[in-house]
């Protein structure tokens, strides 16, 4: 998945956030924002399939990495859904990621954790 990140919504998306973005007019930060709705990895269902959600959470800690605000946010954003089964890791890559997380998305950070 990371690749997917790296190639084309890190290079791709405008520098917009999703969660601000109430007309959602560009359609590829639309999936960038919304992805983890997506495939819904985070549900009861699946929170079985441990190496599934570790290999989601590691993609959101490189996502976070990444220059893209969107991507960040992104990031943020399915750790927000991730955080009703993994509580524990989701607050701890916030906080061990906060250097990351700029100062428009932090209010956002403390939401989703």
């Amino acid at each position: 998945m990371q690749t997917l990140f790296y190639d084309l919504y890190d290079p791709h998306c405008a520098p917009v956030l999703g969660h601000l973005d109430k007309q959602q007019t560009i359609r590829l930060n639309l999936s960038c924002y919304m992805w983890w709705d997506i495939p819904p990895i985070y549900s009861s269902e699946l929170a079985q399939q441990k190496e599934l959600i570790v290999a989601s959470l590691e993609t959101m800690v490189y996502c976070l990495r990444l220059d893209n605000i969107a991507c960040k946010e992104l990031a943020l954003h399915g750790l927000g859904h991730f955080y009703t089964t993994t509580p524990i890791r989701v607050t701890e890559i916030i906080c061990d990621s906060a250097r990351f997380i700029p100062k428009k998305l932090e209010s956002y950070a403390k939401s989703a954790a």
